[in-house]
């Protein structure tokens, strides 16, 4: 699974390199993230592709939740949809398939993975919201959110206590916390309503 998670990271960089070798490019500089990595959108200053689209509709990235750009987030989305429907490249393959949002997670902590699953119940405790995926509170995958965040949440239609029965697919790194996969979300991007 490694193996083949490298070899679409090697194809994603080479089709990278493959357009932007030469060129004039021009970025939309969106600042710095919370490692310090440097984050934007790129543009060939002479055809005007918008490469970050490009590499998304192709399957070579996934999207990112960022809750400060929302128009180029949703384009990148709509594009990130069309190359899974259609299996394009990362969403091809096995490890970057859409998992199921279940126990079975726990294999994939430290990783970063697009899950989809009911919300069985939500709970609060310690200043977070959480959103079940199981009856295992223990065992099963959940989705948490700080209760700072909950706000944006809010704003974006995606009040947390109303999700409960909703199958949403949600994006993020895989944390563990005793037997259960977790993943903390911040932005509302995070969690996208698939149907009720």
């Amino acid at each position: 699974a490694r193996a083949e998670a490298a070899a679409v990271a090697t194809a994603a960089r080479a089709a990278l390199a493959d357009r932007i070798e030469g060129r004039e490019l021009s970025l939309l500089d969106l600042g710095e993230d919370r490692r310090g990595r440097r984050l934007g959108h790129l543009v060939d200053t002479e055809t005007g592709h918008w490469l970050n689209g490009d590499l998304v509709a192709e399957g070579r990235l996934r999207v990112a939740p960022r809750h400060d750009d929302p128009v180029c987030v949703a384009a990148l989305f709509r594009r990130e949809t069309a190359a899974r429907n259609e299996r394009r490249g990362l969403w091809a393959t096995t490890i970057d398939a859409v998992r199921p949002a279940d126990r079975t997670l726990a294999a994939r902590v430290g990783d970063v993975v697009v899950a989809e699953g009911t919300v069985r119940s939500i709970g609060r405790s310690g200043g977070r919201t959480w959103l079940n995926f199981g009856d295992d509170i223990v065992r099963d995958f959940a989705v948490v959110m700080n209760d700072n965040d909950r706000t944006r949440f809010e704003r974006a239609g995606l009040a947390p206590d109303r999700l409960k029965g909703f199958r949403v697919r949600v994006r993020g790194v895989v944390s563990r916390r005793g037997e259960a996969p977790r993943m903390s979300v911040d932005d509302p991007t995070a969690i996208e309503p698939v149907e009720r």
